[in-house]
């Protein structure tokens, strides 16, 4: 099986989503942990942090470019363009979702929430499951759809 140009690229971005989001557990997982009498443990966290969602931005940068014009920006581009700033990159994304380049299904996740706050103030004390439309179910669905109602005290 030869593997084609596209396919290597694909493969690439694929292996880099996967560093980016090792490296956004690892940062969150690291605060966790954190105390106040050991701050390298904070800074080690934060630069996690930050490179994984640095990372995560720039691709999705580049998949929306790919998707509108058939190719990928430079990397020289998307150095002088973005560089290491966050402000930048998190502004670029905000303005392909207001152009509806990308959609990160905001209003989906916010009616999921407000069905899971609903049923705590009523005092829910099951498990609450929400389909991708925010229709409340009470089957056992995949571990991601999960939400733990917990009764108010």
């Amino acid at each position: 099986m030869t593997i084609t140009q596209k396919d290597a690229t694909w493969m690439l971005l694929s292996r880099e989503a996967a560093l980016s989001t090792r490296l956004l557990e690892s940062g969150l997982t690291d605060i966790r942990h954190a105390y106040f009498g050991l701050p390298a443990a904070y800074y080690e966290a934060f630069f996690s942090l930050s490179v994984g969602l640095e990372r995560v931005a720039k691709l999705v940068i580049a998949v929306c470019r790919y998707i509108k014009s058939g190719s990928f920006p430079a990397d020289r581009e998307m150095r002088q363009t973005y560089g290491h700033d966050l402000v930048l990159l998190f502004s670029a994304l905000n303005d392909l979702e207001a152009h509806g380049e990308v959609d990160y299904g905001a209003e989906r996740i916010a009616k999921r929430d407000q069905l899971a706050l609903d049923e705590r103030r009523r005092g829910a004390s099951r498990l609450l499951f929400a389909d991708d439309d925010g229709t409340p179910r009470r089957t056992t669905p995949p571990k991601e759809r999960c939400r733990v109602v917990c009764p108010t005290h």
